[in-house]
């Protein structure tokens, strides 16, 4: 049995740059829209039709940097119980998951209540300047603390996404979370869980939910069946799943939507299909191989476990939250100011875009710091004084009579 806490900090760093990846799509995408809809059409400048056709646009795609999100729950939360064989782990992660995502659901709807309130969102005017036109359906509703509880604790994990359209995938975390919890309960011990595995990953028709079912199918088999902990001579390792780690990022490069790509994504899409139809199932069988580099790749998971990863991926889940109302109110703000200055668009846009981000950083650490973190602490606090009532301890078998047995033949 292998011990996981050596690839906790890879794992972490590979969430913190998706996250990013999230980031810079929604900075990028009201300007530049053909980051979203692929079609020449749309492209503005030189630069941007060909970032949108090069592998470098798996660093926009945000799609792409979901999918990993899922198979990297699905790992994490059955890591545990497959390293400790304890059901309580399960039962622990179950009582805590939902209170883990509402409360800063709940936190970054406040920011959002607060900014509405005060008028200071500026994406209707960014999107009367030519911006991206889905800009007009945001925010048209008067701000309601009611709603606001309403919306952060229940309705968001129905699908609703009204004050943040980034938490379109707390539904699915919700319930990929607790599917990866039932198939553990009922079967985390059974041998004949590999055959649920295979039903679910080949016949289930929703990708999302296979994504946490590859993340834990990967947790048993890196638990219990791994190849030896990480070194740093194991050049062929390295190569092997440093490669399947790039061919991940080139499967995250295909556009999720447009009818216009380019010569190689073609071929991409092409190749993915005779294993998983779809257009989204090269960012299945991606996000499986970027889990599965930054698992086993040396030097993948030294880059992913460094300083800058290991600060992402601390502040990610903090970032993905708060990052949208930051933008469309300070950044969009400051660009609208450098454009009434007279600065052109694709300057503003670079001053823009270099300002946003370290302050979203910034503003993501001081909120895993004041909400994520606390809360996280706070909910093990209250389950380890309730654990007791609601998972009542074991009765006590009666003590065996002693019987001697002969010491070990020397």
């Amino acid at each position: 049995m292998t011990d996981i806490r050596p690839v906790v900090h890879s794992l972490n760093g590979l969430r913190g740059w998706a996250a990013l990846a999230v980031v810079f799509m929604h900075l990028t995408a009201p300007f530049y829209a053909i980051l979203i809809l692929q079609k020449a059409s749309l492209s503005r400048n030189a630069w941007d039709l060909w970032l949108a056709k090069t592998p470098l646009f798996v660093l926009f795609n945000g799609w792409f940097a979901v999918m990993v999100f899922f198979v990297l729950s699905g790992y994490v939360l059955s890591s545990g119980y497959f390293a400790t064989r304890r059901r309580e782990v399960v039962f622990s992660s179950l009582l805590r998951r939902y209170f883990r995502l509402a409360i800063p659901i709940l936190a970054s709807s406040v920011l959002v209540f607060l900014i509405l309130k005060y008028g200071r969102f500026f994406h209707l005017e960014i999107q009367a300047l030519g911006g991206d036109t889905t800009l007009g359906s945001l925010y048209h509703f008067p701000p309601d603390f009611l709603d606001l509880l309403s919306h952060s604790l229940w309705q968001v994990f129905q699908g609703s996404n009204k004050y943040n359209h980034v938490l379109w995938t707390m539904r699915i975390e919700l319930i990929g979370s607790f599917l990866v919890f039932a198939i553990l309960l009922l079967v985390g011990d059974s041998r004949l869980r590999f055959l649920l595995y295979l039903y679910v990953l080949v016949y289930w028709w929703n990708i999302y939910l296979k994504c946490f079912v590859a993340g834990l199918v990967m947790a048993d088999l890196h638990v219990n069946l791994a190849p030896p902990a990480l070194d740093r001579r194991d050049t062929l390792r390295d190569w092997l799943f440093g490669g399947l780690f790039l061919s991940g990022l080139l499967l995250g490069s295909y556009p999720y939507r447009g009818d216009d790509p380019s010569a190689y994504q073609q071929q991409l899409v092409s190749v993915t299909r005779l294993v998983l139809p779809g257009q989204v199932a090269g960012y299945f069988i991606g996000a499986v191989l970027l889990v599965a580099g930054a698992l086993y790749a040396p030097g993948v998971a030294r880059f992913l476990g460094n300083r800058l990863s290991r600060f992402l991926g601390e502040v990610s889940f903090s970032i993905y939250l708060i990052h949208v109302p930051i933008t469309y109110s300070i950044g969009f703000g400051l660009f609208l100011d450098l454009r009434a200055r007279g600065l052109g668009d694709d300057p503003a846009f670079l001053i823009y875009f270099a300002t946003t981000v370290p302050l979203v950083l910034g503003a993501g650490w001081l909120f895993h710091r004041l909400v994520d973190r606390p809360g996280i602490q706070a909910m093990k606090w209250l389950y380890a004084r309730l654990r007791d009532i609601i998972i009542p301890p074991p009765a006590t078998a009666p003590a065996a009579a002693s019987v001697w047995t002969p010491p070990p033949a020397r």
